[in-house]
């Protein structure tokens, strides 16, 4: 009697221990497709990944001076915000380097000594261009004597699409849907 009782223990232990791996350790063929469909996912993303990887910077208190010298005078540009995302992305070999700017001042300084001054709540600057782009921007132009005689501007302006390229030789500037402003608006500078 012992031993059937034996027997029968080992049997229902084997089968116990059968079921249990036919669960744990079986792959139905709906799991396998499952399985190799999230694998090839994987693999595009991890290419995708590979091929263009990306960087992400958070800086605070950003300026930047940009000086261009010209035979008879220096034109100096200032553009300064309160906190920017440098992105830099590669494609294929080549590195590109973009900063989205916020809460953005800045002053331009063209050869004809006339300064322009601009306040936006963001922009974005491309370093292998040297452009800023920017909409929403409140522009202010000053010809001055001297920085010390700035008082109200010969033109001020809400514009929706600002542009400059800060190449050598010199500043192009470009905005567009400009609608003029009252010159006693104490807002401008």
């Amino acid at each position: 009697m012992i031993k059937k009782a034996s027997v029968s223990l080992i049997v229902l232990i084997i089968l116990a221990a059968s079921t249990v791996w036919y669960y744990c350790f079986y792959i139905l063929p709906g799991d396998l497709k499952r399985y190799s469909q999230d694998l090839q996912l994987k693999q595009q993303q991890s290419q995708t990944q590979s091929t263009s990887p990306c960087f992400e910077q958070t800086r605070q208190g950003v300026t930047k001076d940009i000086w261009i010298f010209h035979p008879s005078h220096t034109e100096h540009h200032h553009i300064a915000a309160t906190k920017a995302n440098l992105i830099l992305k590669k494609r294929n070999s080549t590195w590109l380097a973009k900063e989205h700017l916020f809460d953005v001042t800045c002053l331009l300084e063209s050869s004809q000594s006339q300064i322009k001054h601009l306040t936006t709540p963001e922009a974005f600057f491309d370093y292998k261009t040297k452009s800023f782009d920017a909409s929403q921007v409140v522009l202010s132009i000053f010809e001055p004597i001297s920085l010390k005689s700035l008082t109200l501007p010969q033109l001020a302006a809400e514009a929706r699409d600002v542009h400059f390229t800060l190449n050598q030789p010199t500043l192009t500037f470009s905005a567009k849907h400009m609608t003029a402003l009252s010159l006693d608006n104490t807002n401008l500078l």
